[in-house]
């Protein structure tokens, strides 16, 4: 554990300053949706009609006591977008290891067993790739209803296709190297070449896509809650606050541009990480910077 720390911190000493602010927005999202019934300062979904639409603190007519404002029913913002991180946190997460156990499970029977499985396997694929991302999840979410848990199940079964073919190429790769090809030799059952053999090789680049997938994750959440196919108003989500203000949009600004914000921080931030990840996990990108 102490060399995996050490490790850690001599990659990070080599990262670039981008990748640095963004692991610590994202260390800092963490921290703020862990504690978040600790640090918010009012109930998110507590309604308070004659202290709606007050502005932040730092605009003409706001109150220290709502930081960034109250929203058209009174909720307080700050409340309501520190719970909303939970939310993010979670689908972001679950809904991500959802998608790399799908996708990494399809890469790997494709590239190692070939033939006609890798033929139908590809084939899915390409229908799932014939579809625009959203078409297919605004049409799951119309069939299963709204809900928390249906929005990550959605999600972790339309986003597993980069990885299905990021990991099949790599195995096509890796069945033809010698230690496989000896485990074959030797009498190992192909189930047990791959867990044992091939799994641990193509690994880190799953994880590489999960974590510059969880930003679209994010995204794709906070649209489908947008358009009313997400989670319903009774749970505060950072997307949910976008949609519930856009009708507010030029007479209260902060009920949309806030979410916003913070939706476009913690993406972004997640995308240098990612970026940082990847070229870390790649010798050949790591000695081209």
């Amino acid at each position: 554990m102490k060399k995996k720390l050490k490790n850690f911190w001599e990659l990070y000493k080599e990262a670039g300053v981008l990748a640095k602010i963004g692991l610590v927005v994202i260390v800092l999202w963490v921290i703020i949706a862990i504690c978040a019934p600790l640090l918010a300062p009012y109930n998110p979904t507590k309604v308070d009609v004659a202290n709606s639409f007050i502005p932040p603190a730092f605009s003409e007519g706001g109150s220290s006591a709502h930081l960034l404002g109250t929203d058209e029913v009174g909720r307080d913002i700050l409340s309501r977008l520190i719970y909303g991180s939970r939310i993010s946190l979670i689908v972001a997460i679950v809904a991500g290891v959802l998608s790399m156990c799908i996708g990494t499970t399809i890469g790997l029977v494709a590239g190692y067993f070939g033939g006609r499985v890798d033929t139908v396997c590809m084939r899915i694929v390409d229908v799932m790739l014939a579809f625009p991302f959203m078409f297919m999840a605004l049409c799951f979410m119309v069939a299963l209803g709204s809900g928390l848990g249906n929005i990550i199940l959605v999600l972790g079964i339309t986003g597993w296709v980069p990885y299905a073919r990021t990991v099949r190429a790599e195995v096509l790769s890796i069945r033809k190297r010698e230690f496989v090809i000896s485990s074959e030799i030797v009498g190992c059952s192909k189930w047990r070449v791959i867990r044992t053999h091939v799994l641990p090789n193509v690994i880190d680049s799953a994880i590489v896509i999960t974590t510059m997938q969880m930003a679209n994750t994010i995204l794709s959440e906070a649209a489908l809650t947008f358009l009313g196919m997400g989670l319903p108003a009774s749970i505060p989500s950072w997307g949910q606050m976008i949609s519930s203000g856009r009708s507010y949009i030029y007479t209260s600004w902060w009920l949309t541009m806030i979410p916003g914000i913070a939706i476009f921080l913690v993406s972004l931030s997640i995308n240098f990480v990612g970026d940082w990840i990847r070229d870390a996990r790649d010798p050949r990108l790591r000695g081209s910077k």
